[in-house]
Formats: structure tokens, sequence, C-alpha cells
């Protein structure tokens, strides 16, 4: 007997249909796993995106949010504080998820999975300098070659290249990645360990340095640029209470430097942290000409490790300036700071014993005319000594005005050959002035690096010692590119001497800490002028 209709359908049609569905229930069941996956993710990522699935296409849409980014505000507790997802967990795209951030919301973008392992995050937009500071200011070190290469190809730098490295220099903090829908910025991937974490609230960020507060007696004569008249009214390098005066309480000064110069001094608080802020208008970036030094003079002063990510970068003529021989040794000599046997012959030899042969031949004839007087009768030789009297004061008047005469040519022609003497270098030039300061100041503890610092705070402390340290330099390259000093520049320090002294330190720090070449400083100051933003993820 035949199988009948019933019982093909029973046991042939049946398992067929069964069998025809099940990639519909597989897709079904596959894609809410996938989506209860990407979810999962979502959450442990601490994203807000919106996740949706097609159970019969299979495909699970997401609409990831996109991001600009800048640092919290300094004084967070949020910004010396890290998510705790670990970065090799994270999805692609998200690394920047690592650091808490100030988050704004500008936009959506759909994307269509069929995996869970296809899930990436929308590449954040951050400020390149913004988000180098941040860094930085945790900890991490920039990478003199990463920022060469970067420096040369911009954009197409390599993926993989690093930027910034651990505080121990053994692992990538920020290196270039793969661009991915990044729009012709800078694609970057960052990491970060809780290991990593050296700095705190209380650390100087990035472009901040720290002024110690000298100890000053203002009540000493010596502490006086011409202490031998204390009615001058040359400028003094000496905090006081006088209009233009800044009054200093604390012990240190807390100073911010940006690509232009100064932008914020403020006091140090007892614990060390950044206190109360300094109105000091005559410093700020572009104000004057004292600005300008005084960024050059602070830029000269920080340490080498901190001037790798110093925002301030000192013109190049001035650096050639400050290595350049400026100062005939003449003129040091003039000045008693150097003594002449110090330096190489330059002055005409000048012979007394002219002048001594001279009046040993007026003695004599003065002699012998009293001897003759003595032998004549008495009314021949009472004329004859009044003649001879009248005589010898003429003599006196003549000889001395000639003697007058001839000292005034011979300080001329002396200070005419001390200002085409054999120039000096600024270093040897500051080395010889501190040593006079050591004995203008009463203090041989006085050093190159504690003048420059005590120099800076005076121009925070007073604008006119300010402008006149700024004026001093200003005087010298002048006369640096005009090619040597005349008897005006002569007179001109003379009567500012230790603004001299103090401007000569200035100008040696620059030129032994900084080089024209500008090194992986000027690498990083171009990179971030050449890139605004980039894409963080």
């Amino acid at each position: 007997m035949g199988a009948s209709a019933t019982d093909i359908i029973t046991y042939i049609g049946v398992p067929l249909a069964v069998l025809g569905i099940m990639p519909i229930l597989y897709t079904c069941v596959k894609v809410l796993i996938t989506l209860e996956k990407i979810k999962h993710e979502l959450r442990r990522h601490g994203s807000t995106a919106a996740a949706r699935s097609n159970l019969m296409s299979g495909i699970v849409e997401i609409e990831l949010p996109r991001y600009s980014l800048q640092p919290l505000p300094r004084e967070d507790p949020e910004y010396w504080k890290q998510n705790e997802l670990h970065p090799a967990a994270m999805a692609k795209g998200g690394s920047w998820m690592v650091m808490n951030w100030d988050k704004l919301h500008v936009g959506h973008k759909l994307y269509r999975l069929q995996y869970s392992d296809e899930l990436r995050f929308e590449q954040a937009e951050v400020d390149f300098g913004e988000m180098l500071g941040f860094l930085l200011d945790r900890g991490a070190i920039p990478d003199a070659e990463g920022f060469r290469v970067l420096r040369a190809l911009g954009i197409r730098t390599p993926s993989g290249t690093a930027l910034l490295l651990s505080p121990d220099k053994s692992e990538v903090v920020l290196r270039v990645t793969t661009p991915d829908h990044s729009e012709g910025n800078l694609s970057l991937a960052l990491a970060w360990s809780p290991t990593w974490n050296t700095r705190n609230l209380h650390s100087l960020p990035p472009s901040w340095t720290r002024i110690v507060v000298p100890e000053i007696d203002n009540e000493s004569a010596s502490d006086r640029p011409d202490s031998e008249d204390k009615d001058s009214k040359a400028p003094t390098l000496v905090q006081d209470e006088k209009q233009g005066s800044t009054r200093i309480e604390s012990q240190a000064v807390h100073l911010h430097v940006g690509p232009q110069g100064l932008l914020h001094a403020y006091e140090e608080r007892v614990d060390g942290a950044t206190g109360a802020i300094l109105e000091l208008h005559h410093l700020h970036a572009d104000a004057t000409s004292a600005s300008f030094w005084f960024a050059c003079t602070v830029t000269a002063i920080v340490d080498t490790d901190q001037r790798q990510f110093w925002n301030y970068s000192v013109r190049i003529p001035i650096i050639h300036m400050a290595k350049e021989k400026s100062i005939p040794c003449g003129v040091m000599v003039l000045l008693d700071v150097i003594d002449e046997k110090d330096t190489p012959a330059w002055a005409t030899p000048f012979n007394p014993n002219t002048i001594y042969e001279e009046r040993h031949q007026k003695f004599l004839a003065r002699t012998r005319r009293i001897a003759a007087e003595a032998k004549m009768p008495p009314t021949m030789a009472a004329a004859a000594k009044a003649a001879r009297e009248e005589e010898e004061r003429w003599d006196f008047h003549n000889t001395t005005q000639a003697e007058i005469r001839a000292r005034k040519e011979r300080e001329a022609k002396r200070t005419a050959e001390a200002l085409t003497s054999p120039r000096l270098t600024t270093k040897v030039i500051a080395e010889a002035n501190v040593k006079w300061l050591q004995s203008d100041l009463s203090d041989p503890t006085l050093t190159l690096q504690k003048a420059t610092e005590t120099l800076l705070y005076r121009m925070i402390a007073d604008e006119s010692t300010a402008f006149a340290v700024a004026d001093m330099l200003d005087q010298w390259k002048v006369w640096t590119e005009s090619g040597g000093m005349n008897v005006g520049h002569l007179e001109y320090v003379r009567e500012r001497q230790r603004i001299f002294a103090y401007a000569s330190c200035v100008l040696a720090m620059i030129g032994e800490r900084l080089d024209t070449g500008g090194g992986m400083a000027e690498d990083l100051r171009e990179c971030m002028k050449a890139l605004k933003k980039v894409r963080l993820g």
C-alpha cells in the first residue's frame, strides 16, 4: 500500500518547512545576541548611543554620538582621574575615553553592523595644543623623533609614529593611527596607565615656571644702581613702596608664558599651589619692550627638560646677538670691571717720565736763578726775584692748562682706543659683571643663574626696573647691529652700570641655554601651529 498524501506532508513536508525557517530563526537569534553584546559594550564604555536591530535582515543599527573634546578645568578632581576601562579592552576609535573630558555633543553618525566585533566609536575632535598640554601636565614625555617626523610630513605621518611617551619612556602614550572618517585631520590614539600618574594639582603645568622671591634689603644703600649717589634718578633695582611697584607677600611667583609672552602671574600659596593673581600690565604679552625681554629671560632660565614643551620661542636674531662678541674689552676696563692686564693689548702706553723730566729741568733752572740772585746786590736781587716769581706764576698757569689739555686728549684717545679694542663674548662679560656685582652688592654667593632670577623678580615687582633693563637691552641690540659702541653708548652704560651688569647676565643665559636650531621644542610649537584640530580615537 503506497504512502498517502497526508503521510507525505507529515513526514516530508513538515521537516522541509522547518528547515526552511531555520535560517530566519538563526538570523533572529544571532541579531538578538549581537545586539545584546553591542549594548553591553556601549554600557561598558559609558556610551548613550541608541542601538536597534532588524530581525529579518540581521543588521544592528547604532547612532553613535560625535563629540568635540577639551580638557576639564585643572582644579576639577576628575582632571586627575581616568576611566577604569582598560585600553586593551576598548573598541576601536574609543581610546579618548580613557581620560575624563569636557565633552560637547556635535552630532550623530549611523552605523550598520552584523557582528559585535565590528563595533567602533566615532573619533572625537580635540584641539591639538590643548590635548598636548593636558597629557604633558599628566606626566607624558614628548618624543623628539616623532615630532620631527610630524613637522616634516604633517597628516601624511606614518601610522604608529609615537608622539608622547610614558614618564619612564617605556610605553607609547600618544601615537598616529590610521585615518578613519577623519575628514582630512590627523588621527591619533591614546593610551594611559594609572601607574604613570606622577603629577598632581600642586605640580606646575607645562609652560609655567616658578620664580623664587629673593631676599632684598630695601634699606641698604648698596641696593641702588649707583650707591655713591643716593639721590640719583637712575632706575633702581630694588622692591620698595613707590608708584609702579607690586608688593609680593609670598615666597615665590608662578608665571604662565604663552607663544606671545607672559599670560598670567600668580602668587604661590603656603601649600605650594597657585594663589592670587598679580596684575602685571607692563609685562603682559606684546605690551612693551619690557614684556618681550622678560619672556626671553624666563625662557632662558627654565630647565632643559621643561623647555621641551615651552610655548615661547626666542627670536633667532636675539640668540645670535647673545652669542656674538659685542662689548670691547677696553670698555670693560674703563668701567673697572676687568683689569687691563687680563685683556689683549689695546691702549697706547703712556710714559709719565716725560712730564717728570720737564718738571726736573724747571726745578734745576729755578735753583740756578736763585743761586745767581744770591750773588747780586740787594737792589738787583730784589728785582730779579720779582721777575722770576712773576714768570713762575705764568709758567705754572700755562703748565697746568697744558697738562689738563694733555690729560683730556689722553682720555679721549684712550676712550677711542677702548671702543675699537678687541671684543669679548657675552659670557665673558657676564662672568666679569657677576664678580663686580658680588663686590657691589656684598654678596659673594651671587651666580649667573641667581642674578638672572633676581632680576626677573625685580622686573615683576618694579616697572621702572623692567623698563630700564629693557632699554639697556634695546641699546645693546642697537650697537650690536650698527657695528659697535660709540662714546654715547659708553656714557649711557657708565651711568647705569648695575643695570648693564644684569642685562649682560640675561644675554649670557640666552646665549648659553638656547640655540638657533630650536630642537624638539621648536618642532612641537610648529606642529601645534600647523595642526589646530585633530581626531582622537
